[in-house]
């Protein structure tokens, strides 16, 4: 499941994150989606859509079982100590989604830093005129942990926070 949400879903961010990440007015290296599409696949074919790709490929495995694991202990937490083993309301549900949101994220945080700063690498050599910093997404993990130490896998932590705990608690609540 998490390979093919990767292969179909994955060019799509690529694209998002270009966007997202690229200077405004007249500094902009892409008018749009579709000028991003084409310039992607013009410059760098097919294979740019998926930069990136290796840490949520190989980063889903870890993520998806912290997830249900995370999620199973957190309604077992609940049902120990707070609901004294009754049945549990869709609130406690609720509340279990959001303790696997905020536990799933110590996984997902670093994915998602190494996947984006690999795929706006070409806007950053575009700009700069520099070669391209990062080999591939492990790479980039090891340069970062190298220069920044363990903790700069984490920067945009807080950000997954805010994603991840309500949508985990939506999805499970």
């Amino acid at each position: 499941g998490g390979i093919s949400i990767c292969l179909v879903g994955h060019p799509f961010d690529t694209l998002k994150v270009r966007l997202q990440t690229q200077p405004t007015g007249n500094a902009a290296v892409y008018k749009g989606l579709s000028d991003c599409f084409l310039m992607t696949v013009k410059e760098e074919g097919i294979g740019g859509l998926y930069k990136g790709v290796g840490s949520p490929l190989v980063g889903q495995m870890f993520f998806r079982a912290c997830m249900f694991l995370s999620y199973g202990q957190s309604v077992h937490v609940i049902q120990e100590y707070l609901t004294n083993k009754r049945p549990m309301s869709t609130q406690w549900y609720f509340l279990a989604g959001a303790m696997t949101g905020a536990i799933s994220s110590f996984i997902e945080s670093p994915i998602d830093f190494f996947k984006s700063q690999v795929q706006v690498e070409i806007i950053k050599t575009k700009r700069t005129g520099d070669p391209a910093r990062y080999r591939n997404v492990f790479h980039c993990a090891s340069e970062i942990i190298k220069q920044r130490g363990f903790l700069g896998a984490y920067q945009g932590l807080s950000g997954t926070f805010l994603r991840n705990i309500p949508a985990s608690a939506s999805f499970f609540g």
